[in-house]
This record gives structure tokens, C-alpha cells and sequence, in this order.
């Protein structure tokens, strides 16, 4: 169920206007020009759900598709080869807040299932270094109820009480005025984070973008989504406050649409689901720099951490180092986690597990599979028999990362019957693949 707004308004040239930004629409390679982040910045969290990478103009894909995140991309640290832990929302969700794997953070599967409150999460944080903090979610699916909401001073989300409010969802022009609103005026420091969720199946881009990408409806979807984040931004270039924010800019998993058998995310593990676009801007920068290396959404959390100077334990690393022009350490033995528990959990099917490093990816199936990411971005040469040696070293690593004995369960909750009722036209339910 998408809800229609009634005002919709085209961002690019207001955007474009206000900021004066060459149109170049990709990034240049090079050494950031802005200058080192204030030790308190405003920070701007945005989660594009349902984002592959390749389908913006700076990943690759269609200009016409998102030219105001193009726009910022040109002005923001572009990382090429950024990686979701799982793709689904809640797990990744949790991963990007928390900096922690989903076996740390034990939330692996959408719903029903709560953030354990044990589990550190950047918004409690921030809140505690004395942040205002306010969230503005689009779905159900990170309502605050989950566990979402802690660290949050404001938590806006869609009133899912039948005939009353926005139901399970809402369209990203709601949720963007209400940050609009809640940003105005507001004395620094803050942390927003802004959910959009319109990418996700099924698929009904408002016009003018449905006309614009006849047939190709999910196009459709996430040029309306950029619509929306080129008016936010643009109300914060208007407000003064752009320049002095760090801007962080994430999807949290992809959309296969079709790709090895799978209509839209949550079973498989391959790049049309696992690869997302992540883009940061820093304070004061002018000119865009991009990143090769493999970093993941386990990232987010430590690179904030330290940006403010707050000390907890994270699986992932931070970015800040490669944000000020050096590089992450260990750049090329890293490994990052992948795992997708949901056909396991709702079918019986084996449970997948991948390891990332450098070009290769390794999946743990029951017929493992490698791939060389940088000749094959697509996954159609499984080299696991030709190379054997690098998929047993991969092998071995994912092994050394995974716990010995693990449980695949969170604390539960209970959905009423209207919210199960609801949540069936999105495909949240039990049985149904594609969470």
C-alpha cells in the first residue's frame, strides 16, 4: 500500500540553484578538499531502502534515474563497493546503528523480533554526547517498537492503526517534510535519520516519475525517492546547515528484479542484494572522491563513533581515516560477513553465509560458489572448481569468523491482527520469500 500525496514537487532545480554545484553527476578521483569535521557536527543519517547500487547514475547506472543524489555524490566520498551484512531491512538496519555482525547483534530475520536492549546503538550515544536526535521512518518494518527508537528524542513513523493513519507505509514526501519540519531552526548538534522505503515491492511510483520510467516501475520508485532526498538536502542548503553536517547516505540492501531467479531480496546472496550505494559527505567538502575498497554497512557505526569520540566495541571499522585522504587498515586482507538466514527460517533450505575480500566473494551454499567480483560484477562464472585453493582460504576465513554455536532467534513480539493483515500486501509474512 503506498499512500498518494497530494503536493509533490520536482527537486533537482531548486536544488541545483541553491547550492550552485557543477552538474557533473559523477565523482572525481582525488584528494578531499573540505577541511576537518568540527568536533560536534550535525550528523544526517539517510537509509534508502531497497537500493541497488547500480541503478544511480554515480554507481553506474541512469543518470535521469537519481540526479540529485548524483548531485551529492559529486560533493560527498563515494565507496564503490559497499556491502550489506543481510539483505533485509531490521537485520541491516540493526547492523548499520550498532556496528555489530547479526550474530553479534542477534536480530536475523524482519519482524517480530526486537534489538536486544544489551545491544550498543549509535542514536543512545549521541544522545548521551548531547545530541537532539530525531528519526523519521517510512515502514512498519523499523517501527519503534522493534527496538528502533531507543537513543531517539522524536521518533516519527506511519500510524499502522487501521483507518486512522498512514497504515504499514508511507511515501517519502511525508517523511521528508516531517524531518524538514523537525530540522528547521533546530541548534546544533542533531543526528536525523531518514528512512525511505519507496523502492520496495510492489512497485507504484507516483507521476510524474511512473510516466517517465513506463515499465520500469521500480526506476520509477527510486527517481521519485531522490526527488525527495535532493528537497531535503535542499532545505538544508537553504537553512545554512548543509555545509556544517556530515551526511551519510545508505542503502540497506538491493533488489535482485530477477536476477539469478529471484524477483526481489532476502533469499540469496549475490550483489544485486548485498551491494548498496554509500555515499558521505564531510563538512566544508567541495569535490567528490572515490573509494575502491570493499567497506561495509558495519562501517556506519565506528566511523561515527569515533567522529565524536566515543569508544565502544564494533565488528566493523571506521571510515574516517579514508574520509581525510588515507586509507582503511588492512585494505586488502579484509573480509567482510554476508549471511541470509530466510530461506532456512521460512522454508528449510540451507542456510547461506559469504565472506568478501578484495575482487572475491565466497558464498557457503550447499554447492559452495567463488567469484571474481571485479571481472565478473555480475556472478555468472563460479571459479569455485578453478580455484580451489582461494575458496578453501575463503572458506576457512568465513569459518573463523562465524561463532562455534549460534542461535537464529531474537525476543519476539506479537502483531495484532490488523498489522499481520497489513503486513501481508507487503509480503511480510510467513512463507512468503522476499522480506
Amino acid at each position: 500500500m503506498k499512500v498518494t500525496t497530494t503536493r509533490l514537487t520536482v527537486s533537482l532545480l531548486v536544488f541545483g540553484a541553491l547550492t550552485g554545484w557543477a552538474s557533473t553527476g559523477r565523482t572525481a578521483d582525488g584528494s578531499p578538499s573540505h577541511d576537518k569535521a568540527p568536533a560536534r557536527p550535525n550528523i544526517l543519517l539517510v537509509t534508502l531502502d531497497t537500493t541497488r547500487a547500480d541503478v544511480l547514475g554515480c554507481f553506474g547506472g541512469d543518470p535521469k534515474v537519481s540526479p540529485n543524489l548524483d548531485r551529492i555524490a559529486g560533493r560527498s566520498h563515494v565507496f564503490a563497493r559497499a556491502e550489506a551484512s543481510v539483505p533485509q531491512t531490521m537485520p541491516s538496519h540493526t547492523t548499520i546503528f550498532s556496528g555489530l555482525h547479526p550474530f553479534n547483534h542477534g536480530v536475523r530475520k524482519n519482524l517480530a523480533v526486537m534489538v536486544d536492549p544489551g545491544v550498543p546503538l549509535i542514536a543512545e550515544e549521541l544522545q548521551r554526547e548531547g545530541y537532539s536526535t530525531g528519526a523519521f521512518v517510512s515502514s512498519f518494518v523499523v517501527d519503534g517498537r522493534f527496538g528502533f527508537s531507543r537513543g531517539f528524542d522524536h521518533y516519527d513513523a506511519p500510524d499502522s492503526r487501521p483507518g486512522v493513519g498512514d497504515g504499514m507505509e508511507r511515501r517519502a514526501a511525508s517523511t521528508v517534510a516531517a524531518a524538514i519540519e523537525w530540522l528547521a531552526g533546530r541548534p546544533p548538534p542533531w543526528f536525523a535519520w531518514v528512512h525511505l522505503f519507496d523502492p520496495h515491492a510492489p512497485y507504484d511510483p507516483p507521476q510524474p516519475f511512473a510516466g517517465r520510467f513506463s515499465g520500469k516501475p521500480y526506476s520509477g520508485e527510486v527517481a521519485y525517492m531522490d526527488n525527495e532526498v535532493g528537497r531535503l538536502v535542499g532545505s538544508m542548503v537553504a537553512g545554512g546547515t548543509f555545509d556544517g553536517t556530515v551526511v551519510i547516505i545508505a542503502g540497506d540492501h538491493g533488489e535482485a528484479l530477477g536476477e539469478h531467479g529471484e524477483e526481489t531480496h532476502g533469499i540469496l546472496l549475490y550483489e544485486a542484494t548485498t551491494r548498496v550505494p554509500l555515499l558521505i559527505h564531510m563538512p566544508g567538502q567541495t569535490t567528490g572522491v572515490r573509494h575502491s575498497q570493499p567497506v561495509g554497512l558495519v562501517d556506519i557505526a565506528p566511523t561515527l563513533r569515533e567522529l565524536v569520540g566515543v569508544e565502544v566495541e564494533s565488528d566493523g571499522v571506521s571510515l574516517l581515516p579514508a574520509l581525510h585522504g588515507k586509507e582503511v587498515e588492512d585494505t586488502d586482507r579484509r573480509v567482510l560477513y554476508l549471511e541470509s538466514l530466510e530461506g532456512y527460517l521460512r522454508n528449510g533450505w540451507a542456510p547461506l553465509f559469504a565472506v568478501v575480500r578484495g575482487s572475491l566473494k565466497y558464498i557457503d551454499s550447499p554447492r559452495p560458489e567463488l567469484y571474481d567480483l571485479s571481472a565478473d560484477p555480475d556472478e555468472t562464472n563460479d571459479l569455485a572448481a578453478s580455484r580451489p585453493g582461494a575458496a578453501e582460504e575463503l572458506a576457512a576465513s568465513l569459518a573463523a569468523i562465524r561463532p562455534a554455536a549460534e542461535t537464529f532467534d531474537g525476543e519476539t513480539i506479537g502483531l495484532n491482527p490488523d498489522e499481520a493483515a497489513a503486513l501481508l500486501a507487503l509480503g511480510y509474512v510467513e512463507g512468503t520469500p522476499g522480506k
